[in-house]
């Protein structure tokens, strides 16, 4: 019997893999929503109208040998009898269930930052980005609100941002740190980001910090960077909180995050663990790191299905590769930033999803690479930026190089694409300041 805890992304293909890989073994899954599958990431665009709320909910096959046990909470991991004690949230009754392996996958919780009103007025104007409740509650409160502030610069909170400004609400962002995207962007291509942030009517606040939410029944306003600003609506969009409490004491952990080995176990043979609550090795520094993204929960999943049910998978590492997309405007990056890199080359360069003259719109592509000129990172900002992104993972995945980029086939139409694109054009860049002698094309 396999059990897997959480059916989110690293649970689902925990279930695919296992499934696949051993055909007659039994595996139950325990979910607490009382819905199988959603899509958390597409909550912004159900706020922005461009979803309905209920396309964010999935269905979940259940056949005769996978059991899905939905309004069910973890109360109690036993290692030493391998089992599992859950409730049923609707009955209050526990049920014990053993197992000869236990997948780990309740993914984290969002944080709500320490500062006087925010807990208070959760609920109350106050909102995290986690469930499909959370659109839901979102959703009616925008019916009434004009202001609203965002507290978070990375993905959910400037795609949040971006969609109550188009809903026509006075919309301001604020983030803590010197710019926006700052764990995946350097400076300069986040400078980029802001800008277009700012066009879409976003009054974008860097280097600010939040003090204090004030209100009375309700959020009238927050306090952040010195400056009162009037808030119905403060969207809290400042990161997760791996959710391990029930592992601690069981397997070893750092910072809160389960270690776990390039197969997915913990410390306990018999317990395997996946996505958000994990750490795991950075593909190319080596280093723990923690990537709270559903395509390396997904991997990761993979790798703990396949284990727990006989197989064998090794986890290469993350490298981080992540795209957020408001209104076709695409912030993508993969691998480490120029700040991050000792002694990188770098290289940016200007293209166009097809030639100017045939409507092409830009592309800002930043890459980093190290001083043999292998690629370590790259960055892209404007319409198909992911897609330029996808390519360059690939190209770090093999271990490739500024020769590879500059010279690599890619096809040409002018319906589609330019000749000399944008991974052409900052690949130059790069390759002249590191001036290699021998160049294979």
């Amino acid at each position: 019997m396999i059990v897997v805890l959480g059916l989110g992304t690293a649970g689902i293909y925990a279930v695919r893999w296992a499934s696949g890989v051993n055909r007659k073994e039994d595996i139950t899954v325990v979910e607490r929503r009382a819905y199988p599958t959603y899509s958390p990431c597409a909550i912004p665009m159900a706020v922005g109208g461009e979803v309905n709320v209920e396309d964010l909910i999935h269905p979940f096959p259940q056949t005769r040998r996978i059991k899905v046990l939905l309004s069910h909470e973890v109360v109690e991991i036993n290692p030493s009898s391998r089992d599992v004690v859950v409730r049923d949230m609707n009955t209050g009754d526990t049920e014990t269930i053993g197992y000869d392996k236990l997948i780990y996958a309740l993914g984290a919780n969002p944080v709500v930052p320490p500062v006087p009103g925010a807990r208070e007025f959760l609920g109350k104007g106050v909102f995290t980005v986690k469930t499909v409740e959370d659109a839901e509650t979102i959703l009616r409160a925008v019916k009434t609100a004009k202001n609203a502030v965002v507290v978070g610069g990375g993905a959910i909170g400037v795609e949040m941002a971006y969609y109550l400004a188009r809903r026509g609400l006075k919309t301001t962002l604020v983030e803590m740190l010197p710019h926006l995207f700052p764990r995946a962007l350097d400076p300069d291509m986040a400078a980029r980001v802001e800008e277009h942030l700012r066009a879409a009517g976003v009054d974008v606040r860097t280097d600010t910090a939040l003090g204090e939410v004030r209100g009375d029944e309700r959020v009238v306003s927050v306090m952040a960077g010195g400056e009162e600003m009037p808030a119905d609506i403060v969207i809290m969009a400042v990161g997760v909180k791996p959710n391990t409490s029930p592992l601690e004491g069981h397997v070893e952990m750092d910072g809160g995050y389960i270690k776990v080995d390039e197969r997915m176990r913990t410390s306990d043979p018999h317990i395997y663990a996946a996505g958000d609550c994990v750490l795991v090795s950075h593909a190319i520094t080596g280093e723990p790191t923690a990537i709270q993204l559903a395509t390396t929960a997904a991997r990761q999943g993979a790798v703990a299905g396949i284990n727990a049910a006989g197989g064998d998978a090794v986890y290469t590492g993350a490298l981080g590769a992540f795209v957020s997309a408001f209104g076709g405007y695409e912030v993508a990056a993969v691998g480490m930033r120029g700040e991050d890199a000792e002694s990188a080359v770098m290289g940016r360069g200007r293209g166009h999803t097809r030639p100017e003259w045939a409507g092409g719109e830009e592309i800002v592509m930043k890459i980093v690479a190290d001083a043999n000129g292998r690629v370590l990172g790259a960055q892209a900002v404007g319409r198909g930026a992911g897609a330029v992104i996808n390519y360059v993972s690939a190209v770090i995945r093999c271990g490739g190089t500024l020769q590879d980029l500059a010279f690599g086939e890619r096809t040409y139409c002018p319906e589609v694409s330019e000749l000399y694109d944008v991974i052409s054009a900052a690949s130059d860049v790069a390759l002249r300041r590191l001036r290699p002698k021998d160049y294979r094309v």
